[in-house]
Formats: C-alpha cells, structure tokens, sequence
C-alpha cells in the first residue's frame, strides 16, 4: 500500500472512530433522559475491530451506576461488521425518523427513539454543512463546473440539477469545491453566478482557467465574479450536440472534420481547419458551422496552455466521471423524498472522492502557469 493509500485508510478509519464515539454519546444522553439524577462517568477506552480496521483507543462513555452499555458497541466483542449499514441508514435514508429508529433496531437490536434518531441526524447535517462551508485556497489553476440531474419529490416529482464544482490547486491536487441544490427543474445561469459568488466568499480570490458547458449566460456569470479568469467550453459537449443535428450518414465525416480543428497545434492552425470545415459543410448543415464559428475562441482556449495539459482541460471529463458516480450511487433510491436526504447521499459521495483527491497531483499541472494574461480576444455566445 503506497503512502497516499495509507493515509486515505487511516483518514476513514478516524471518521469512523470519531462517528462510532458521536452514537455512544447520544445512546448516553438518551439513557440519562430516561433516569433522571443519573450522571456521566468519563470514559474507558477499548479497541474494535471493523471492516475499516482496528479502531484503537475507542473511547466509551460511562455513567456512575455501572448499567449503561452502549447498545452499537458489540457487548463483549471486539468485532463489528454492520457499522457501514448504519452509516448508509443514517446519511441516506428518506424514511421518518422512527422509521430509521426501527431499522437500527433490526439491525442491532437496540432501541432508539425517534427524538435521539434525531439529534444523530443533526450531528449528520453539522458534518455536512462544515463541509459546504469550509474555507477554500486562495488560487486554483482551473474550475470545472457541471450539473447532474436527479429525481427529488417536492409537491412532485421532477429532475433537479445539482451544480458541481471541482478545482485543480497550484500544485496539482483536485478538490470538491461545492455542490448546489436551487430547487429548480432546469440549469440556470443565475443559480451559476449564486454558487461562483459563494465560492469567492469562502476565499477563492483567482482562478487560472474555468471549463464549462456551453450554457447560456454562463461566460457572462464567470465574468461578473472572476473578471480575470480564462474560459475554455468543453468540446466533447459541443461535439455531442454537433451530432445530434447531423444525418446519420454525414456524422462520421463531420465528426473527423471537426477533430482537425480541435487536435490542432495552435489557435492559428485551428482557424485555418474552421476555414476549411466551413467551405465544405456551410450549405448543408450551416447551422452547425456557425455554432463553431460563434464559439471558436471559446473552443480553443486551452490551445494557450502547455501541450502537456490540454487534454485535461478541454472538455469537462473529469467532473462527467464524478457524476456518473453519483448517478450509480443515487440510482438505489429511484425517488429522493426530501431535498436533506439526497444532500446527505451527496456528501458521502463527494467528502470520499475529495480526500482520494487531495491524495493525488494530476500530472503536470504544478509546471504550468495558468495565471496568465487573459487570453479571450473575442466575445462569444
């Protein structure tokens, strides 16, 4: 097991204990509540041994008359095994609190009220909101943003985006800046400009490089919030949507004409290939030659950067593959009852692919300077 391995393993199995300890205290409360003039004893410490590894120096609390025993904690066993079913019970559930309270006494056999299912839920959305509001570094060579669509149940149902930001520090690590949930049905460029300007309130001062979708607005939110930064729209995305309006039999040929403008060595070079694809495809699709034209500089903008970065930074890959993370780990519960409990699925996700992250540098990235002067010449849609 390589260093950033370890230190993944051990920063789980700390959340663990930590969480583990969070249970026992609130099983103590709820005893206490129900023996009035009991009082707390400190602690003894044990070890337990779980799927995630030995959890040393687990402190259990006491109370002075010697009765309580912390029903998660296996009473004379020094091995757990369910530990991650009531974490996924207690972060994803939709369900009633007493409904949660039922399941964990399936589970263990322990009896938990709906009002200490309660509190644990709130230590729950306190981890999350530390986490939605944590200060974030200075400056970030590039942002990427997206939305993914999920069913959540309000009055109905309908698909919701949830906005993603993920950032590239200076020396090469990735970080899950933020995610957002506005309540409406369709991306919009003011829920974008929301979630920049929330950014820049947690500390993000400058940004190098912002790769996005081709939204409507969206140039225009980045502008207003970081007038400095680049921005490159992703080409995949826009080569998706070139083919969705091209015949069957062209989509092969419009496809390969297109590769030559963005495999280019140079925005010049580009602009030569554009020229050409315009000449040849302008009196059957021009629709789609003047998308290209329109967005041109906002298709090339990572032709300014190191070649040893580029296919990292013209499309939005690396954000598309946390989505379909989230879509394979939503896709259990087919219908989100409540905005909270597809919050709590999305922190779990996402406070996980963050500590892999910040584990690793992407490569090269620390060598490239993208704090240069704006590269944009021209305005596009």
């Amino acid at each position: 097991m390589n260093d950033n391995l370890k230190t993944m393993a051990e920063n789980v199995k700390n959340n663990i204990l930590k969480l583990f300890e969070e249970l026992m205290q609130e099983e103590r409360k709820e005893y206490m509540d129900k023996k009035p003039g009991s009082k707390g004893n400190g602690y003894y410490e044990r070890d337990l041994i779980t799927t995630f590894g030995n959890l040393e120096n687990l402190k259990v609390p006491r109370v002075r008359d010697s009765k309580f025993q912390p029903e998660i904690l296996p009473y004379r066993k020094k091995v757990s095994y369910e530990l991650e079913d009531v974490i996924f019970a207690m972060f994803s559930s939709g369900s009633s609190t007493r409904d949660v309270a039922r399941f964990i006494e399936n589970l263990y056999g322990a009896k938990y009220s709906a009002s200490a299912v309660s509190r644990l839920t709130n230590i729950a959305q306190k981890n999350i909101n530390e986490f939605k509001k944590r200060p974030l570094e200075e400056e970030y060579s590039v942002v990427y943003f997206d939305a993914t669509f999920i069913s959540l149940r309000r009055e109905y149902v309908a698909k919701e985006p949830v906005y993603i930001f993920i950032g590239v520090r200076n020396s090469g690590e990735r970080e899950v800046l933020g995610y957002y949930m506005f309540g409406s049905e369709g991306e919009s460029a003011s829920s974008w400009l929301i979630a920049l300007r929330d950014l820049k309130k947690r500390g993000v001062k400058r940004v190098g490089l912002f790769v996005t979708d081709d939204l409507s607005g969206i140039r225009t939110s980045i502008m207003k919030v970081f007038p400095s930064s680049n921005h490159q729209l992703c080409v995949l995305h826009a080569m998706r949507e070139t083919n969705s309006l091209v015949r069957a039999k062209h989509k092969a040929e419009v496809s390969s004409d297109l590769k030559e403008i963005y495999t280019a060595d140079s925005v010049s070079d580009a602009k030569i290939k554009l020229t050409e694809f315009e000449k040849i495809w302008n009196n059957v699709y021009p629709k789609v030659v003047m998308k290209w034209k329109r967005n041109f500089y906002g298709y090339t903008t990572f032709m300014h950067y190191d070649k040893k970065v580029r296919r990292f930074i013209y499309t939005t890959n690396l954000i598309e593959r946390l989505n379909k993370e989230i879509k394979r780990r939503t896709k259990v519960i087919e219908v989100f009852s409540t905005e909270a409990s597809l919050e709590k699925i999305l922190y779990i996700v996402l406070k996980e692919r963050n500590s892999y992250f910040l584990n690793r540098k992407m490569a090269n990235f620390s060598s490239v300077d993208f704090f240069k002067k704006t590269v944009q010449k021209k305005a596009y849609a």
